[in-house]
């Protein structure tokens, strides 16, 4: 009876042992594969959006030295108004939404455009999120089909840079300048044309609600209280 007994203690020490050993061989499988997504898996995505979540330099467009800092210190009191009525309704931070509107108001000085018309296109087209993509295949802040412009992403370093908001936001801008003159200049005609869509048909009202959101920033830049509900 006591060598039965004896027997069967030694089995089911044996047995808790191996069942010891395999718990700790998960956890430790656990735990490496944790550290090792927190290295490697989230880092890229982090560094892409480095280029907004901090002050930048804005895209030299001639070559040379950057042009100048961009940072929420250096925006003009509207500028400083209108980022943050965006970043309260689009809930992004103040910090990237002011290099964007420092970026935006850079593009439209070179494309001859209202630099609240990129702002209010972009809030319609992805509500402020870099990495937004459609069905069809549009991508980043203002929605660029990258098959459809492979060209001119050339400049910027090819279109795996499609996700990057500033370089997206300055070759959106690009784009909409030339849908526009396609169009002899009409804004409602071109923004139809950047999107798609033939001249004069808007049965999603996308020209209108494009439209109101560019008056609510112009709104907002001229000192005016704007609700973001």
């Amino acid at each position: 009876m006591d060598k039965l007994l004896l027997t069967n203690a030694k089995a089911l020490f044996s047995f808790f042992r191996k069942v010891l050993t395999i718990v700790g061989i998960c956890a430790l499988i656990f735990i490496s594969i944790f550290i090792i997504r927190n290295t490697f898996h989230y880092g890229p995505e982090l560094n892409s959006l480095s280029c907004i979540l901090e002050p930048r330099e804005p895209l030299n467009r001639h070559g040379g030295e950057p042009e100048k800092i961009s940072s929420v210190e250096v925006l003009s009191k509207s500028q400083k108004d209108v980022a943050t009525w965006l970043s309260r309704k689009y809930r992004v931070g103040i910090e990237p939404i002011s290099t964007l509107v420092t970026e935006a108001q850079v593009a439209a000085e070179k494309n001859k455009l209202d630099s609240h018309l990129l702002l209010a296109l972009i809030a319609i087209e992805s509500n402020f999120n870099p990495y937004a993509q459609s069905n069809w295949g549009a991508k980043g802040l203002m929605q660029i089909v990258t098959q459809v412009h492979v060209a001119r992403f050339e400049k910027y370093g090819g279109i795996k840079f499609v996700f990057d908001p500033v370089i997206n936001l300055h070759l959106g801008a690009e784009i909409l300048r030339d849908s526009i003159a396609l169009k002899d200049g009409s804004i409602e005609d071109g923004l139809l044309f950047y999107v798609g869509r033939s001249t004069g048909i808007d049965s999603a009202g996308y020209v209108s609600k494009v439209l109101l959101e560019k008056s609510r920033l112009e709104q907002v830049a001229g000192g005016n209280l704007v609700p973001t509900q």
